[in-house]
């Protein structure tokens, strides 16, 4: 397909394992930019682990809602990139999202109701030649300038029901009433080197109502929670709940992936402080 410029206002939100730096993502931001010239694009995070699905997953279910509604999401974890696998195009809640059919899409569709699905299907749209290791280039970026473009989405594709999609299950602490206690894992570590569970303040408050709590993780015992991270004093671990709502452990201008030893899939303990 040759690039050709239009106009329309849009927004489009980039996300990929493609790391901090990439000319990938400069590059695809070139083609939506030709395509579509008025578009704004947001690169909303370059630094998923590399092919975690799950972790791209959960991040498009936290933060699109942050978007204006019509935005269009673009997931680029792909390790079966140039395979036979389906290329999906989800409208829910007022968004669109692009990836392949790799389990992402099934953690954004049951987190919320009413959602429409198609695999897409339009080789009139994509670039050519067609590049079988770069479809974020030659693939994702046409389709959603395209779609900013007021193409609609039944153009796109087959109409999909949400259960044919590829699925990932999301990883969900478990409760245990006879010991009274949530037993989760470490889903990400972040730039601060800050450790996040999958254990979420709502699921805390219900379980233990107004009790102290005491968490174990990496053979160390934390208790009680802050607020803030200055609360503590600096280099000292602080437990709080983040800006996702998520129990999260840090240490005050430290990192406490480091100085716990703590990595993704770790366990965490959360119990009732005796």
């Amino acid at each position: 397909m040759k690039l050709t410029p239009a106009n329309r206002a849009a927004l489009i939100t980039l996300s990929s394992d493609f790391g901090p730096g990439s000319h990938f993502v400069g590059v695809m931001h070139g083609v939506i930019s030709v395509l579509a010239p008025v578009t704004r694009i947001i690169d909303l995070c370059h630094t998923i682990r590399p092919h975690d699905r799950r972790q791209a997953g959960r991040l498009m279910a936290a933060n699109y809602r942050y978007f204006p509604a019509g935005s269009i999401h673009v997931v680029v974890v792909d390790p079966g990139v140039g395979s036979q696998r389906r290329i999906i195009l989800l409208k829910t809640s007022g968004h669109y999202f692009l990836a392949p059919d790799n389990g992402i899409i099934s953690l954004i569709a049951t987190d919320t109701p009413k959602s429409l699905v198609w695999s897409v299907k339009r080789p009139d749209l994509y670039l050519t030649p067609l590049s079988r290791t770069f479809h974020g280039r030659d693939v994702f970026a046409p389709l959603a300038a395209h779609l900013a473009l007021g193409e609609s989405p039944e153009t796109m594709g087959r109409r999909l029901e949400p259960g044919e999609l590829a699925q990932l299950k999301p990883a969900r602490p478990l409760l245990d009433y006879e010991l009274k206690q949530i037993s989760g894992t470490v889903i990400d570590v972040d730039h601060f080197g800050n450790i996040i569970t999958n254990i979420s303040r709502e699921t805390v408050n219900n379980f233990f109502v107004d009790s102290a709590i005491t968490i174990d993780i990496g053979g160390r015992q934390l208790r009680g929670l802050a607020s803030y991270y200055d609360e503590v004093t600096p280099g000292s671990v602080v437990v709080l709940f983040n800006s996702g709502e998520l129990l999260e452990i840090a240490v005050n201008r430290g990192r406490a992936c480091d100085f716990l030893q703590i990595k993704a899939d770790d366990r965490v303990i959360v119990s009732e402080m005796g």
